[in-house]
């Protein structure tokens, strides 16, 4: 069922005009058609599900081929092992999605693909905001080193490259379908649309946006608190929960005003800073050998310097100077010419040596 306050204003805006144009039709004899699923503009309710639902689909065709993939190619055993979803995730996945969707549309939620809301604030934003926290749980991890502690007792906790792509991008859908795509729209229908018959629809938004915000933190955080055994002090736990419950509670906002790609893009940021670039490239082992290779550099320019500037440049075999003949005085027999050759060569030597240098 609709809500009463979201019904009446739909009417005024949209329903009205397009009564006016479906009496104007009938009575011309004519008879408009066109695909729900196609629209870009959708206004009317079935038009917003049909437009979702295609986006939905879209999604899961991807997070299907991705896990094909994953099954056909396992990841690096010297990463983390994510076994595959299995044959029956797939429609399970699907029907959780479709239930959210019109749970979402029925509680006043935009279209997943609205041209009517720009690509920079429906696309972009929620993608920036992603990564944005993505470099904050890198700043965290540098400051309390939580993951390396949990990496000790554990074992790797990210997928090795390539996979890790594979399994961030599809595991950015399926986190966001549990902890935000349905449990938000389901509940929110049901108390305020439902219950409450359109009444209180906003408060009851936030609140709901605050406790899915901290289902990860909650569900994820606390067993591997347990599990690390008093390794991870309160104060890393403590900022671990903080950016855990900020990311989401984003998500969530983000779902609310831009529709449903906007939370799948700021979750898919956030994890292709966290653990595709920061686990695969800038873990210790890397950051370790990069500084290495950094200081060994001075060592080899120094021993580079008595060699002449063509070698240098890209390995290029450049003909070295030939030395200076030296000439004999009793050649011409003056004094004279053996003074001018003596200049000569001084002067030759001093050319050399500043080459060298």
């Amino acid at each position: 069922m609709n809500c009463p306050e979201a019904s009446d204003s739909r009417w005024r805006r949209v329903g009205a005009p397009l009564a006016a144009q479906a009496v104007a039709a009938d009575s011309a004899g004519v008879r408009q058609w066109r695909p729900a699923a196609l629209a870009i503009h959708p206004d009317t309710m079935r038009d917003k599900i049909f437009n979702s639902a295609l986006v939905w689909s879209v999604l899961m065709a991807y997070w299907l081929l991705a896990d094909v993939l994953l099954t056909l190619y396992p990841p690096s055993p010297t990463g983390r092992q994510l076994p595959p979803d299995g044959a029956t995730a797939p429609g399970g996945y699907v029907v959780l999605g479709l239930i959210g969707i019109w749970c979402a549309h029925r509680a006043g939620f935009p279209a997943a693909w609205d041209t009517r809301i720009p690509g920079s604030r429906r696309l972009l934003l929620p993608l920036l905001l992603g990564v944005v926290f993505g470099m904050l749980a890198i700043a965290i991890e540098e400051a309390t080193r939580s993951l390396h502690i949990l990496e000790a007792v554990l074992g790797p906790a990210n997928v090795a490259f390539p996979s890790s792509v594979l399994t961030s991008t599809a595991g950015a859908i399926k986190w966001e379908l549990l902890f935000l795509l349905l449990p938000l729209p389901l509940l929110l229908w049901v108390i305020s649309c439902v219950v409450l018959r359109g009444r209180g629809q906003t408060p009851t938004f936030w609140i709901l946006a605050a406790l899915c915000a901290a289902m990860e933190p909650v569900l994820q955080g606390i067993p591997l608190l347990v599990l690390a055994n008093g390794a991870i002090g309160p104060a890393a736990f403590a900022a671990y929960a903080s950016h855990s419950y900020a990311f989401n509670f984003t998500a969530a906002v983000s779902f609310r005003r831009y529709g449903l790609l906007a939370p799948v893009l700021v979750r898919l940021g956030n994890y292709l800073v966290w653990h595709v670039l920061y686990g695969n490239f800038c873990s210790a082992d890397v950051v370790t050998f990069f500084l290495a290779q950094a200081r060994s550099r001075p060592q080899a320019r120094s021993a580079r310097r008595g060699s002449p500037w063509w070698s240098r440049i890209g390995g290029a075999s450049v003909p070295q100077h030939r030395p200076v003949r030296r000439l004999p005085a009793s050649r011409s027999g003056d004094a004279a010419a053996a003074k001018s050759a003596s200049t000569l060569r001084r002067c030759c030597e001093r050319v050399l040596a500043r080459t060298r240098a």
